[in-house]
């Protein structure tokens, strides 16, 4: 089955991530996540009091639910909604999970259909530059317009039980983040197989 999640990330794929638990304090403080839980071996937050104020869900009315499954078993994330802080990471990684879809040119948005390669090559060496086929330029892969399907970073808030334009950060929310990081914050979808 698949996983669904929404994934913020600060929008300079290099930007010095804020230490862990500090932003753990404030992501609780502000109300977006919840308790602390055990999911796959790894600590995952339930939803917090604010979580509906902060984050958007768009139509008329989602059907999301915010418990884990009642026998405790630990099926598909996708089961229900809850976050996970992944990172921070030494050096910059590819967030993108599944569903990543074709990205364009920074520069003249033409396609890049051998992204994937250009990614193998950035893994290499995180220097490496990828002509765009249309209009030649030397593109760093992490500036590629990925249309919310994936970005990179040094830090991830990993909201899962998020199908693909079902919800948004609010505004308030991009606020806080920047004010606490001191930059820019963007998000996409990912869905996990």
């Amino acid at each position: 089955m698949k996983e669904y999640k929404l994934i913020l990330h600060p929008k300079d794929p290099r930007a010095e991530p804020p230490a862990t638990e500090p932003l753990t304090t404030r992501l609780a403080a502000w109300g977006l996540t919840g308790n602390p839980f055990a999911f796959r071996g790894r600590e995952h937050y339930l939803v917090g009091e604010q979580f509906m104020q902060l984050i958007t869900f768009l139509g008329c009315s989602p059907a999301v639910a915010f418990e884990p499954p009642a026998d405790g078993s630990e099926r598909d994330g996708a089961d229900f909604c809850h976050l996970e802080l992944r990172g921070p990471f030494p050096t910059t990684r590819f967030l993108g999970e599944g569903g990543v879809k074709r990205p364009r040119c920074p520069r003249c948005r033409g396609w890049i259909d051998d992204w994937e390669h250009a990614l193998s090559r950035w893994r290499e060496g995180e220097t490496h530059l990828h002509p765009c086929p249309r209009c030649g330029e030397a593109i760093d892969p992490t500036t590629f317009k990925w249309r919310h399907s994936a970005g990179f970073g040094r830090l991830a808030i990993a909201i899962w039980g998020v199908f693909e334009g079902e919800a948004v950060p609010s505004e308030t929310l991009l606020r806080l983040l920047r004010e606490s990081s001191g930059g820019e914050w963007d998000y996409f979808y990912s869905r996990a197989v």
